[in-house]
């Protein structure tokens, strides 16, 4: 399987700028892990708005985008590369 080029992970260039290199399953099955957890975030921030405990919803929904975000983008690299469907 070819790899993908790299995955940039972080704030612009520097020490925290982390370069990976996945195969195209490897790439697929981070960007499933991802989203099930940001499924799995955002049940728990559901129960917990239920509950009626707000704060501590709050920093899972943040968490939840932040796995969203970094779905999203290992998602552009596989589209771009294979057109893969979501």
């Amino acid at each position: 399987m070819p790899d993908i080029p790299k995955i940039n992970v972080g704030d612009g260039a520097g020490p925290r700028n982390i370069e990976m290199r996945f195969t195209m399953r490897e790439a697929l099955l981070v960007h499933q892990a991802l989203r099930d957890k940001e499924k799995d975030l955002r049940k728990e921030a559901w129960w917990l708005d239920q509950r009626g405990g707000q704060d501590g919803a709050t920093p899972l929904k943040q968490q939840a985008e932040e796995h969203a975000d970094a779905a999203d983008r290992i998602f552009r690299i596989l589209d771009g590369m294979m057109g893969i469907e979501r």
